[in-house]
């Protein structure tokens, strides 16, 4: 990995779904439209991505991941199912041990099995900053330490707002 990718480094903060992990193929072919885990078994790690965190820890760089799951809100799952999937998703990457920030809420939650306690705007629900915050907080870090990987938009802006590095998980990943 390029060493000034990571100059200056301490904290790399990932999200999960699609910059880490992706649905297994035979659970995609059952459910095409499924972008997130509802259950645990569902996903499985990105190639390239066990590799690399490994990497990572070699050099000592703190590992946090930092995910959206707003299904909770939806109640397609509740929010320690989210947990545990997201959990499965650091074991599976070979980092069981990293801190997890989930954020739980999703302003647009409707319908029947909603759950309404989640079913909110929050400043955790990327692209807000309040789960990029919270890891710099825990880990006594300021924001010129971190780095935040993702592959969406939202990633894009919530490190933007958090005033962290940003870096796409497609090229993080291939600079390994």
């Amino acid at each position: 990995m390029s060493e000034n990718l990571l100059h200056n480094i301490r904290l790399a903060i990932f999200d999960i779904d699609g910059t880490l992990t992706e649905i297994k193929p035979e659970i995609r072919a059952v459910k095409p439209r499924l972008v997130t885990p509802n259950h645990l078994g569902e996903q499985q790690p990105i190639a390239g991505v066990v590799e690399g965190l490994a990497d990572l820890q070699a050099r000592g760089i703190q590992m946090a991941l930092a995910t959206n799951r707003g299904g909770v809100a939806f109640g397609y799952n509740t929010l320690e199912e989210a947990q545990a999937i997201a959990r499965e998703a650091a074991e599976l990457c070979g980092i069981p041990d990293v801190k997890i920030y989930i954020c739980p809420y999703h302003a647009k939650a409707r319908g029947p099995e909603t759950n309404h306690q989640f079913a909110k705007e929050d400043d955790c629900r990327k692209p807000n900053p309040g789960m990029l915050n919270q890891a710099l907080a825990d880990f006594g870090l300021a924001p010129h330490e971190a780095v935040f990987v993702g592959d969406k938009e939202s990633d894009q802006l919530a490190a933007e707002n958090a005033n962290i590095r940003f870096l796409w998980a497609d090229e993080f990943f291939q600079m390994i």
